[in-house]
């Protein structure tokens, strides 16, 4: 039902897009503002050649319906909009970390937004547990606080 496929550099226009969905920009504990497609590009050809990062569309009924990302052990997902709410998150969430688990045997760790209350929920359905809350910075200075969710590596 879910699969993924591996980033490619054609697909950075839909990346571009989905970062800056709203609700996405809302709930960023880096930075809330608009991403300007210069710095998108840069990020992305860099996020790109990263060895420790593994970066892949999810599909889901041969439609395309997101991301997710691992860079150095941290996962963030995003959903287009018309994908949210159906219940979907929590499996590409699941069959993601189980693939990364699979190929680093090290856990996952995610790091989520106190508000952002669907993707909380998501992960811990995905098998993640909370570890602790933390304290971030973000590009403008600001203090901003972040759950830190961890998925095990088991045997």
């Amino acid at each position: 039902m879910i699969h993924f496929e591996k980033i490619k550099p054609e697909d950075a226009r839909f990346i571009f897009r989905l970062r800056n969905e709203r609700v996405t920009r809302q709930m960023s504990l880096k930075n809330s503002r608009l991403i300007g497609w210069k710095t998108h590009k840069a990020w992305f050809e860099k996020t790109l050649q990263k060895k420790d990062c593994f970066f892949w569309s999810v599909f889901f009924k041969g439609k395309r319906i997101g991301l997710v990302r691992f860079d150095e052990g941290i996962v963030s997902i995003h959903l287009l909009p018309r994908y949210r709410g159906k219940k979907l998150g929590s499996p590409a969430i699941c069959e993601a970390t189980k693939l990364y688990c699979k190929k680093r045997q090290q856990p996952a760790i995610a790091l989520i937004n106190p508000m952002n209350v669907a993707s909380i929920k998501a992960f811990e359905k995905a098998g993640y547990v909370p570890a602790r809350k933390i304290f971030l910075v973000q590009e403008n200075g600001k203090k901003i606080a972040a759950l830190k969710y961890i998925y095990r590596v088991i045997g």
